[in-house]
């Protein structure tokens, strides 16, 4: 497994790629998340969701702020310190 986070990503596009690897990974974990939580919803509506809270935030361009969502997002996500 590749880490997603480095120490700090100096170019938003470095930042992004962050964001991109995250989504991809949570993405992977809806059908676990639904099986798991007995979510009363499609997996496709999930993964919609899932990329629309992630297009709310598309407007973010400092790449140590999107740096700090990934990070944050991670931590919560899996509930280990990153």
């Amino acid at each position: 497994i590749k880490p997603i986070l480095r120490k700090n990503p100096d170019t938003l596009s470095a930042a992004s790629r962050e964001a991109v690897q995250l989504f991809r990974l949570m993405a992977k974990e809806v059908p676990r998340v639904s099986n798991l939580y007995d979510v009363p919803m499609k997996k496709s509506e999930m993964r919609r969701r899932l990329a629309n809270a992630f297009r709310k935030n598309a407007d973010v361009k400092d790449p140590r702020v999107v740096h700090l969502m990934v990070r944050c997002t991670l931590k919560h996500f899996f509930f280990e310190e990153f």
